[in-house]
């Protein structure tokens, strides 16, 4: 046991150390740990090991990672900080034998080469990100009501997996700073039953809602946004706001002046166009129900309008043979012509298998790249949204 009572200029320096059944107690000061080469690494390990310390902050680890070895609970102070700090290009840990949880009250990350999880970690107290990325890898980052300062371009909680970052929500907006290769963060509110959320990006966009896979061909910001509630559940009238980067992450002739959200209906199968209000680098909807995958598109094709089907005796348009080989004639009301139909094609699945630009009142549609089979034909413009009408192609 080392028990240092000395006055508070006094410091203890651990180079390159294992800290191995040790109990260190300091009344005064800081323990202070920095490495004696690159790789050096702060072991706590033993299941009753603790480090007790008092001052502010606690334990600064300069370009030096940790492992926990010992339990959840093992790093005890008056206001429990730990600083992650440096300048090494070397990216640093906090790993465990067993994956065990780590838990710190205070944690300031101003490290230029940043954390990386390799074990489960919740901060109970505040988390400021001053400099470097927090990757949380596989691992939920658990903040609920703890308070999260900063979040930029130069420091954020970067989603690389399959790990969220978890906030309880309020009516005031909460932030999110997540991202992956650049800062893409989201901000949400929620006046509905009281609810958590939790959220990552993914760089990649795919039709199928799930950012896994072949991106997709028309025009978005390449980036989804998954958010899920939380375990309480509960009615959610929540506002969301997404911030993307110009023009470096839109794809496929993405216009940012169409710019719309859109959320992957997954009962449908296909994206729904939410609208929204554009800002500065954001788009923003409100009375958001419920939580899925988001992305920020500018085409109708890819995501209809979320609008009520409009009916009426003249059903909008009509196509001539039904059934048909793989070509039909389609004609529509004169009034849609002006703004820029598409008539979308969908599978008995949901899925749209073409969508096709339509420029006259009747044409022929043919060629079309479909298996024989039964589908669903349905005209989008930018304030209208058919019926869907069944069309059997042999």
């Amino acid at each position: 046991m080392l028990n240092n009572t000395m006055p508070s200029k006094m410091k203890i320096a651990l180079k390159n150390t294992s800290i191995n059944e040790l109990f260190v107690k300091i009344s005064f000061g800081i323990l202070i740990v920095t490495p004696c080469i690159s790789n050096a690494q702060v072991v706590v390990d033993g299941p009753s090991t603790k480090i007790v310390c008092s001052g502010n902050p606690q334990l600064v680890l300069t370009d030096i990672s940790y492992k926990n070895n010992a339990s959840p609970n093992h790093f005890i102070a008056d206001a429990g900080m730990v600083v992650f700090k440096g300048t090494s290009a070397t990216t640093q840990t906090i790993s465990s034998n067993s994956g065990l949880l780590t838990e710190f009250g205070d944690v300031i990350l101003d490290r230029q080469s940043g954390l990386l999880l390799q074990t489960p970690f919740n901060v109970t107290g505040s988390l400021s990100l001053t400099n470097g990325v927090l990757d949380i890898s596989s691992f939920d980052l658990d903040m609920q009501n703890s308070t999260l300062v900063g979040g930029s371009a130069a420091s954020y909680v970067k989603t690389s997996s399959t790990g969220t970052l978890i906030r309880t929500l309020g009516a005031s907006a909460v932030d999110f700073p997540v991202g992956v290769s650049a800062y893409n963060p989201s901000k949400i509110s929620n006046v509905g039953t009281a609810n958590s959320a939790a959220v990552r990006v993914v760089d990649n966009v795919t039709d199928d809602g799930s950012a896994v896979g072949v991106t997709t061909t028309e025009a978005v910001v390449k980036r989804t946004w998954m958010i899920t509630e939380g375990p309480s559940g509960g009615l959610l009238d929540a506002t969301v706001r997404l911030y993307w980067n110009g023009t470096s992450e839109e794809i496929n002739g993405f216009n940012a002046s169409n710019a719309f959200m859109a959320q992957y209906a997954s009962s449908a199968s296909l994206w729904d166009n939410l609208g929204g209000s554009l800002g500065a680098g954001y788009i923003e909807t409100v009375n958001n129900s419920n939580f899925s995958s988001y992305t920020i598109a500018s085409s109708t094709s890819f995501a209809p309008l979320s609008v009520q089907e409009i009916q009426n005796d003249h059903a909008e348009f009509s196509t001539f043979p039904n059934p048909s080989g793989d070509a039909f004639s389609i004609t529509i009301v004169d009034d849609l012509i002006k703004d820029h139909p598409v008539l979308n094609i969908f599978d008995v699945n949901g899925r749209i298998v073409q969508s096709i630009s339509l420029d006259a009142s009747s044409q022929i549609i043919s060629k079309l790249n479909v298996t024989p089979g039964v589908y669903y034909l349905q005209i989008v413009t930018s304030n209208f949204i058919s019926e869907k009408q069944k069309q059997v192609l042999f």
